[in-house]
């Protein structure tokens, strides 16, 4: 088993020099900071191959993960990706779970197949998390003042113009009361002259006519 290993590195690293290789394309991917994310292959797994998969800020020279198919084994290297990687035993797919800034970089994962070297390339950007404020009781209460002074400045305070509208047609209003009064008046008044003038004389007053 060990010289059948040692025979695939082997194999891997002059392929590495080797016409046809695939995939030079830089793939940018974005992630936030304590999410997961995978770069994909795009590919399956053969009996006989052997996947690396590198990092690196400037390139990738770290081997951070391998896997050989056909030995049915899988290493994990790299210490600051360590625990946060996985790896897709069918399509060869790393799986970074749980990233922080530190994973920002550039992935790339080579791919020995016979003849061949496949190799796909990831431009990984992590954002961090933006810090989120938390309220003490003593802020929070002044936040609170602050608002109420504010509402009451609001409402305590009109403007002149609608002081001056106000006043305005308070006036008219009263004025006009005034003057349905005194008509109610003046009409009440001639009224009770004109039942007085219609009314028949009592009998006090028709002797008082007789003589």
């Amino acid at each position: 088993m060990q010289n059948m290993t040692c025979v695939m590195v082997l194999t891997c690293v002059c392929l590495r020099h080797l016409d046809g290789v695939f995939g030079d394309e830089v793939k940018s991917v974005s992630v936030m900071e304590g999410h997961s994310v995978t770069l994909h292959t795009d590919t399956e797994l053969h009996t006989h191959d052997v996947i690396e998969w590198m990092f690196g800020v400037q390139s990738p020279d770290q081997i951070i993960a391998e896997i050989y198919k056909e030995a049915n084994i899988t290493s994990f290297i790299n210490e600051r990706l360590k625990n946060h990687v996985e790896i897709d035993a069918q399509t060869g797919s790393l799986i970074i779970t749980n990233i922080t800034t530190q994973h920002t970089g550039l992935y790339k994962a080579e791919i020995t197949r016979h003849t061949q070297l496949l190799s796909f390339c990831f431009n990984v950007t992590v954002s961090a998390r933006l810090p989120v404020p938390v309220m003490t009781g003593d802020s929070s209460q002044s936040s609170l003042n602050h608002t109420q002074h504010l509402n009451i400045s609001q409402v305590c305070q009109p403007c002149p113009v609608c002081v001056e509208c106000c006043g305005f047609t308070e006036a008219v209003i009263r004025l006009v009361v005034s003057a349905l009064v005194g008509v109610a008046t003046v009409a009440v008044l001639i009224y009770d002259i004109r039942s007085n003038r219609k009314s028949p004389p009592t009998s006090d007053e028709s002797d008082i006519l007789k003589q």
